[in-house]
């Protein structure tokens, strides 16, 4: 039997963040090549399962490789040079790996964890030890020449028959540009486009369609991402990037592309801000953003940060379009807080708040302005 050890590092910033995500999402080290497989470390701040739910959840997949891999690994956290921390890690584990398996354990409490000396400056480091082990199948005998499985490149060749239009049979006009797609690709990630192009009602054949009220460079990305499964990172700002994923969540809401939605939910939470706040709770109320709802009301209420968010533009907008969200912030807040004069100031608060925008309109119709 012959073995192959190797480690990998991945060190999380931010912590107050990240914890913040739900159940089964996760964060993905750089892929990592060790006996001939290609592996990546995953960090799942909200657990990897619902029974992780109370701990810090720490996982290795196999990206690339052999059908199947024999490897023992355990992950270990690392002080601030480096060093293993003897106190802060997990078993030996002995598993099977088929490709793309993720092999997910429950590593720490969240309460011990975020309680203890790991965590410094919101940052920590986790290790991961992989050693793979090969069984050989002949004694004695030199084995000049293995076969080595070829990486899986779907995702570019589908990118490569998008940006050429070879075989498309389906062109869109968007905002005075036209883009050449393929109606069994888009049918299969989306029912819209779907019931479009293969649906009982559907008349003569189809070869060319109009899309109204979507700018040609968000629908390029969105035709980019059901090819590739990827949103290019290629905005120039925080807030082009912030404008652009909103957008896309818009889109991916219309055509009803929900891996697709669920990602932007995920890139817009990452980049909340205090000004951010009252539009993201704005755009997952229009579209039934449950997660981005969830996460943005923890968001405020976990860092106490109602007051700034109440002083924005944005939350003028938020209680004009969703005044019943002010209630569900109060709730969250009620949920979160156990000092009852806090919980009844809170109240207070925001029933006058609504009071106010309530008389505001009156008067507001009343003289005419708007």
């Amino acid at each position: 039997m012959e073995v192959a050890t190797g480690s990998h590092q991945l060190k999380i910033t931010n912590y107050s963040q990240t914890k913040l995500i739900g159940i089964g999402m996760h964060f993905a080290s750089a892929p990592f090549a060790i006996g001939g497989c290609t592996w990546a470390i995953h960090f799942y701040p909200g657990g990897a399962k619902k029974f992780h739910e109370s701990y810090i959840s720490l996982g290795l997949s196999l990206c690339h490789g052999p059908k199947t891999a024999n490897v023992l690994f355990k992950f270990t956290l690392l002080d601030c040079n480096e060093t293993p921390l003897k106190d802060a890690e997990s078993k030996l584990f002995l598993q099977t790996f088929s490709l793309t398996d993720v092999w997910a354990v429950k590593f720490m409490k969240k309460e011990l964890f975020e309680a203890s000396d790991y965590l410094k400056d919101d940052s920590f480091i986790i290790n991961c030890m992989v050693t793979v082990l090969k069984y050989s199948q002949t004694r004695g005998t030199d084995i000049a020449r293995l076969i080595i499985e070829p990486q899986c490149k779907l995702r570019q060749q589908l990118g490569h028959l998008l940006a050429t239009g070879l075989g498309s049979d389906i062109t869109f006009e968007v905002d005075g540009q036209t883009f050449r797609a393929h109606k069994l690709v888009l049918a299969a990630s989306s029912s819209v486009f779907r019931d479009q192009f293969f649906g009982p009602m559907t008349g003569k054949e189809m070869s060319r369609v109009r899309i109204e009220e979507i700018e040609a460079t968000v629908f390029k990305a969105m035709l980019n991402f059901i090819y590739t499964d990827m949103i290019s990172d290629d905005a120039s700002s925080s807030e082009e990037s912030w404008w652009k994923h909103q957008q896309l969540l818009v889109v991916a809401d219309r055509f009803r592309l929900d891996r697709m939605k669920l990602t932007c939910e995920f890139l817009l939470f990452r980049d909340l801000d205090v000004e951010r706040l009252s539009s993201a709770l704005v755009l997952a109320e229009q579209h039934n953003c449950k997660q981005l709802k969830a996460a943005s009301l923890k968001y405020i209420t976990s860092q106490r940060i109602l007051i700034p968010v109440m002083a924005t533009d944005g939350f003028k907008h938020l209680i004009a379009s969703c005044p019943w969200m002010l209630q569900e912030i109060n709730a969250s807040y009620s949920h979160e807080t156990t000092n009852d004069e806090i919980r009844f100031g809170l109240s207070t608060l925001l029933l006058a708040l609504c009071v106010l925008w309530i008389v505001a309109m009156y008067f507001a119709l009343l003289f005419g302005k708007i």
